[in-house]
This record gives structure tokens, sequence and C-alpha cells, in this order.
């Protein structure tokens, strides 16, 4: 009896947490951001509570340079916690598209494949990733992927200006349609960019869009929501400010200092829409190159 009390206890806390309205850019980056950094330093434990720390405020997230599940079933292992690292392998494979061999050909997985866990994972993964595929709009992510190669086309040498603000207009035009009616075009739509599905994100888009107040609102709303990238707000604000010469939040890692708009609160720009500050985002580079070589 009590156990079974303590696990409706556990179901609904989990939901109540998954539930409840988190603003992933004041409770969960500020942590994340940590413990990333806490990764590449080689401090497993601290960057394992940061996570953790992370995961109760916000469900977490796998995006693209971060990888904060994938970084959560590294440290687990490390701290010898193999039934976490199993059931995040579980959830990349099942929600991001991971293949089995991701895993099964990385040494830092090693200790796990002598688990039955792990043994049932590898029989059943081939099944895994076709259940995957059908959660995928591969309609949707073609098409974003021509209007990205588009997007690419007009702006090689030499430009035609008007054949490329045609292009810049409809697929804009075409943009605003898809968020309006699928959200955010992200990995749980169109799939994660790895193991073979093709990039089709919509980075590229993001900064030759031109309605800013338009889409300004709907860019943090999302990022809020842990819906859209991080960075995607900052993105379309700053390539806008290309035009001048003049940026809001820095993105451009070759902008110098006195080609930032208000310097002194340029920090606080950036964390409120989801950024690192400026001194944390130099730190994940540098060591990011040390561990990785880029």
């Amino acid at each position: 009896m009590k156990k079974y009390i303590l696990l409706i206890f556990v179901m609904y806390n989990y939901c109540f947490v998954s539930a409840q309205e988190c603003n992933y850019i004041e409770k969960y980056y500020p942590l994340i951001y940590k413990a990333q950094i806490y990764y590449f330093e080689g401090k497993n434990e601290l960057a394992y509570s940061t996570l953790k720390e992370s995961e109760k405020v916000c469900p977490l997230l796998n995006q693209s340079s971060i990888y904060e599940i994938d970084i959560l079933a590294q440290l687990a292992i490390a701290l010898d916690k193999k039934e976490e690292a199993l059931n995040s392998i579980e959830v990349l494979m099942k929600k991001y598209g991971y293949t089995f061999n991701y895993f099964d050909e990385n040494s830092i997985y090693d200790s796990l494949k002598d688990n039955p866990k792990w043994k049932n994972l590898k029989q059943n993964s081939e099944k895994i990733y076709q259940e995957y595929l059908k959660t995928i709009n591969f309609e949707l992510k073609n098409e974003l992927s021509i209007m990205t190669s588009e997007d690419q086309r007009v702006r090689q040498q030499p430009i035609d200006f008007e054949e490329m603000l045609r292009v810049d207009t409809k697929n804009e035009r075409r943009l605003k349609e898809i968020i309006s009616k699928y959200g955010y075009p992200n990995e749980k739509l169109i799939g994660a960019v790895n193991f073979g599905l093709n990039g089709a994100d919509i980075s590229t888009l993001v900064f030759h869009l031109k309605d800013v107040e338009y889409w300004k609102p709907i860019f943090l709303n999302l990022i809020q929501k842990g819906e859209a990238p991080f960075n995607v707000y900052a993105n379309l604000v700053d390539s806008n400010q290309r035009k001048i010469g003049m940026f809001i939040y820095g993105i451009y890692s070759d902008t110098k200092s006195d080609k930032i708009i208000d310097i002194e609160n340029l920090d606080s720009r950036r964390v409120s829409v989801g950024l690192r500050t400026v001194e944390m985002q130099k730190r994940m580079l540098e060591l990011r190159k040390i561990k990785y070589g880029f």
C-alpha cells in the first residue's frame, strides 16, 4: 500500500512539473549553461547536480550545441548511475532519433553493455527507430529543406537582388503559415539533424527574415516555452542590425565593443532573451575547443 501511494505521489509530482508553465529563459538556461561548463571542466558531480536541478524546474531539452540529455547520460555513467544512463539513452532513441550505433560505437558506454536493458535496447533498436520516424513530418521537413536551398541559391555570386527579395518574401510568408499551424519546426516535428535525416531546421532562414516586429514576440514566447532554440530571437534581431552596423545582442564573434549598442547592459539583454553572458559564451567556446578540437 505504501509503495502504491508513493508511486501515485511520484507520478503526480512528475506530471505537475511537466505540465506547469515553465519559463525556460528565466529558470532553465541559467542552470543549463552552468552545467555545460562544469561538464567541459570535468566537474562531473557539479555538472550532474546542476542538470538535475534544471530538470526539476523544466523538462530537459536536448538542443543542438548543448545536448542536455546526452550529457546527462554520460555523467550518469561517470557517477556509476547506470540505470539513469540507460533511461536517458532510451529517451534519446525514442524522442530524438538517436541510433543505437551512436552509443554502441562510443567507448564511454562500454560499462553498460552487460546490462539487460542495454541488450533489450539493442535488440529493439531498429523498431524504436522506425517508430521514431513515424513521428516526423517529412513533407514539412522536405519543404523547409527546399526553402533553405532557395535561400542559399539566391545568395550565390553574382547576386540578383530582385530575385533574392522575391525568394525571401516568399519564404517568410510561408514560414508565418507554418509556425501559425504547427508551432516552431523543432526536432519533435521535423527530426534532429543527426543520424542521416539531413538538416532542415530554419536557422538559416531566420537570418533573412525582415518582419522583425512580427517575429519578436512569437520567438520570445517559443523560447520561454522551450519550443524554439535559445538563440533564435537574438539571431533575428542582430541579423537585421547588420544594415546599420550596430548590434544589440552581440551574436557575431568578431563584433567590436564599439559596435554594440549600450554595451554596459549587454549581458542583461542577452540573458533576458535566453543567451549566455559574454564571458560564459567565451568560456564555453574555449572549453569546447579543448574537448573536441573545434
